[in-house]
């Protein structure tokens, strides 16, 4: 008798709760039983799969400004970041034995002018000299003719004009020379010139300085790199791809591309060019891909690039139909009955705005588009949100 009586307390209990958990505060109609949704079914698409391929993005024209002779730094007049104009300043050297050869051209050529300006002079006084001679054997040659003068007097006349004309020559010959010691001077001095210029850099073209690598009183030699310039040019990125999938390409060709440490930031790029030869380490191919203007790129960026491939099937369904709970990545999915149920999945890539989905979903399953904060499992879904 007692056990018949415990179950009917018990029964008693359990509808006395039952009644308190339905009863409504004011103002409330009851709890929600259905919801308003839009949903959508899932099917299998035939896509292009993408490979991804690693790459950096790297400045279209860059430079790194060398030393062509050995001196110390005097002067580091840019600084990173820095903007610069062509033939701009950037690194000041003194070497003390330059310039001293660049004084001692100086009074090279100095002297070779002088000597030129005396070798001149000497020409036209042989000149003079000659001219005289000449003339004076010419009228003691016409006195010899009447035997007005005697053959003795014309033969000192005549050696005296051909010596006149013996000194004209080497004059000229020694003009000659100092022509010649003025035209050496001259390379001596554009020579020291143009050593000299080189201890000043400057810019090749307008540029942003990206690394500064001197500072002042460091010594610097030829081919020691001082500054590192990227001209506004824009940027592409270079990518290796394998030799097996380099077919899959072509100059011209669009490819998209995918910045992340850029907030995943995504543009499209064209196929400059493809490198002739393979990578015999690696088994891979340089590719090079022209960007178009994004303001924030910088050289050094990494980057993906996806390389179309063969055809796969696969399920997509819009991002925006994914719940992610915690650790929990799953949708909610829509039974025959029009009940909602919260299903686990696992994706893939994310596209375009689409989720690749590897397991979790079936073709022909329906699902809610875009579920709200009052979707829960076990309401009913009311097409129409």
């Amino acid at each position: 008798m007692q056990r018949p009586l415990l179950i009917l307390t018990a029964l008693a209990i359990s509808l006395l709760g039952i009644g308190c958990g339905e009863k409504s505060e004011p103002g409330v109609t009851g709890p929600i039983t259905s919801v308003k949704v839009r949903t959508a079914i899932a099917r299998v698409d035939s896509v292009s799969s993408l490979h991804e391929a690693v790459g950096t993005v790297e400045a279209i024209l860059a430079s790194t400004i060398t030393s062509k002779v050995t001196g110390t730094v005097s002067e580091v007049k840019v600084e990173e970041g820095q903007r610069v104009q062509k033939d701009q300043v950037l690194v000041v050297l003194t070497q003390q034995q330059i310039s001293a050869d660049y004084r001692q051209a100086l009074s090279s050529l100095d002297g070779a002018k002088r000597g030129e300006s005396a070798a001149e002079a000497a020409v036209r006084v042989a000149e003079a000299n000659d001219r005289l001679a000449q003339s004076t054997y010419e009228r003691y040659r016409k006195l010899a003719v009447g035997q007005s003068a005697s053959a003795q007097e014309l033969d000192e006349v005549k050696a005296k004009a051909e010596s006149a004309k013996g000194a004209l020559a080497q004059a000229q010959s020694m003009l000659l020379a100092a022509k010649q010691r003025v035209d050496m001077a001259k390379a001596g001095l554009d020579a020291a010139a143009a050593t000299r210029q080189d201890m000043v850099l400057k810019a090749p073209y307008d540029a942003i300085v990206t690394q500064k690598m001197v500072e002042p009183g460091d010594l610097a030699g030829p081919g020691r790199s001082l500054i590192r310039l990227e001209a506004d040019k824009g940027y592409r990125v270079v990518f290796v791809l394998e030799e097996a999938r380099i077919h899959s390409i072509a100059a011209g060709q669009k490819l998209m591309v995918a910045f992340p440490t850029l907030t995943d930031m995504r543009s499209e790029g064209t196929v400059e060019a493809i490198m002739p030869v393979s990578d015999a380490a690696t088994r891979s191919v340089a590719v090079k891909l022209a960007l178009p203007p994004l303001p924030a790129l910088r050289s050094g960026v990494f980057a993906r690039v996806y390389v179309p491939g063969g055809k796969s099937e696969m399920i997509r369904i819009p991002q925006s139909a994914v719940v992610i709970r915690g650790q929990l990545t799953g949708i909610f999915t829509v039974d025959a009955e029009k009940m909602i149920w919260f299903r686990l999945i696992r994706t893939g890539r994310v596209e375009m705005g689409e989720v690749e989905i590897l397991t979790g979903v079936s073709e022909g399953d329906r699902y809610v588009v875009s579920p709200g904060p009052r979707i829960a499992d076990g309401l009913r879904a009311e097409e129409g949100a």
